[in-house]
């Protein structure tokens, strides 16, 4: 059925054309879906005056007429607009929670690294070489291939090069993988040390060759070699620790997802986190046992050792019964993994000796102790931006650390005690 149209609307399509416009231009004004043709007909069939006379009203009242049809065509525009608007801003909302899954999927679930380390990590060509597999290999369509080579911090033209020169590896549905070239001077003196020395552990080798002949060759290198062969470095062999016994000293999750505390010293979250340090020019890397109160986010206690132990561990739980008993408190709940450290014999009979401590381990996963991990990124963070990475002995750092520690305690205490006083 043809639509109805006002008579006020022909009218003014009449007046219009009578002074001179345009019938395409009337079309467009008063927003006519009829056509040109229409208008034509329009000033064929109906006389003005009698039209007017019929509508009775003034011409006044047709200018107004005609003004609010332009307004309402303008807020129309307008709508139109803002809905554009909204659709767009929908669409950039769902690619940026596509591009959030995606990383979740596809990258290191505790980096914890600053804009700097990440520059630096990104530049590789092992970490170029491993994105464009994992693009390659991706089949989310959520994301196209520019946005997933800008998520994974890659040039796009690059990864479409490396596409096309790697075709017959990746239509056979393997990945690429990266042809170190080692150093000849590093493969003549591992051998040299094995002839003076015999077989020894990677750190070892890389120390005596850096002492020795003030080359520096990474243990990993080291490593590298003896396991493609291409040194004679025998590799010591260990008899392997069984840990069976210690797969019953695992407890289940009491937190779960729930991070809140309700009362201090409530829940304790216990981690490792390794750091990367300069110490009298040498680089070290230094495991820091990290103890922090989740009511305040501060850190209760910490030790320092060079890999994560049963030891270390033990020491910092000590430390961390000696805190909470000057307070208190009914049962504190200490948050850990399930890491051969934690789940040791030693840590266990410490924990039945003290009742009111209840041990908690959370399951493997992205962020299974986000509260901790975020904290050790955190207090990481502001050490070295505040006291850097070089120090010219382990003593320094261990001074400078104390100190730092107890200007980020005092002030995690006055932000949360403020936070709850606004509440309350």
């Amino acid at each position: 059925m043809p639509k109805i149209i006002d008579k006020k609307i022909k009218l003014i399509a009449i007046k219009k054309f009578l002074s001179g416009e345009k019938p395409k231009s009337i079309k467009e004004d008063l927003n006519l879906k009829s056509g040109v043709a229409q208008i034509y007909q329009w000033v064929k069939r109906y006389n003005i005056n009698e039209l007017e006379s019929e509508l009775d009203y003034s011409p006044c009242e047709v200018n107004i007429y005609m003004q609010k049809d332009i307004e309402n065509k303008l807020l129309k525009k307008e709508n139109q607009k803002l809905e554009k608007e909204i659709k767009n801003l929908k669409k950039e909302k769902l690619k940026d929670r596509a591009k959030i899954e995606f990383l979740e999927k596809r990258m290191p679930s505790c980096m914890n690294l600053s804009k700097e380390q990440m520059k630096i990590q990104t530049s590789k060509k092992a970490w170029k070489n491993d994105a464009y597999n994992i693009i390659f290999y991706d089949n989310s369509v959520e994301l196209n291939l520019k946005d997933k080579c800008k998520a994974l911090f890659v040039n796009y033209s690059n990864y479409a090069k490396w596409k096309i020169k790697y075709h017959d590896i990746l239509s056979r549905g393997k990945t690429t993988k990266l042809k170190r070239k080692y150093n000849k001077r590093a493969i003549e003196l591992i051998n040299k040390f094995t002839k003076l020395n015999g077989a020894s552990g990677a750190r070892n080798v890389s120390s005596w060759i850096t002492d020795n002949h003030a080359v520096n060759i990474s243990y990993k290198i080291v490593n590298e070699l003896r396991n493609n062969k291409l040194v004679k470095l025998p590799k010591i062999k260990r008899v392997a620790k069984k840990y069976t016994s210690q797969r019953g000293n695992v407890v289940p999750d009491l937190i779960k997802k729930d991070f809140k505390s309700q009362y201090n010293f409530h829940k304790i979250g216990l981690d490792g986190s390794y750091l990367d340090l300069i110490i009298n020019g040498k680089k070290t890397k230094i495991l820091g046992e990290f103890a922090y109160n989740w009511y305040n986010r501060d850190m209760i206690a910490y030790n320092f050792d060079f890999s994560e132990n049963s030891q270390v561990v033990s020491k910092t739980i000590m430390d961390i019964i000696n805190v909470v008993s000057n307070y208190k408190v009914d049962y504190s709940i200490i948050q850990m993994d399930r890491g051969t450290a934690n789940t040791s014999n030693i840590v266990k009979n410490i924990i039945e000796c003290y009742p009111n401590f209840v041990l908690s381990m959370s399951e493997a996963g992205f962020k299974h102790n986000a509260p901790t991990e975020s904290l050790n990124g955190w207090f990481k963070e502001s050490f070295f931006a505040e006291y850097g990475n070089i120090f010219l002995s382990i003593q320094e750092f261990l001074n400078k650390f104390d100190e730092f520690i107890i200007k980020r305690n005092s002030l995690q205490t006055y932000i949360y005690n403020k936070k709850r006083s606004q509440i309350i």
